[in-house]
């Protein structure tokens, strides 16, 4: 999902103990893992820096969703 310039990544983290993948096809979310390693290295591979200007408006993005969910309830 990207809203001007800001990519917004996704991730699915089964985090049991025992869990397991089996064949993931078509994934629309950019990480799927059972291991907080897992979640760490697509962080590692799709982090960049973000200068102040960018994180306001990362916050201003995740206001306005909160918002938009808040009224749906």
């Amino acid at each position: 999902m990207t809203s001007g310039d800001i990519s917004v990544r996704t991730a699915v983290m089964i985090m049991h103990e025992q869990a397991v993948l089996g064949r993931c096809e078509n994934l629309t979310v950019s990480a799927v893992g059972t291991h907080p390693a897992h979640l760490l290295e697509a962080i590692e591979r799709y982090a960049y820096p973000l200068d102040p200007q960018k994180c306001q408006e990362i916050v201003a993005l995740v206001r306005r969703d909160h918002k938009f969910h808040s009224r749906r309830r």
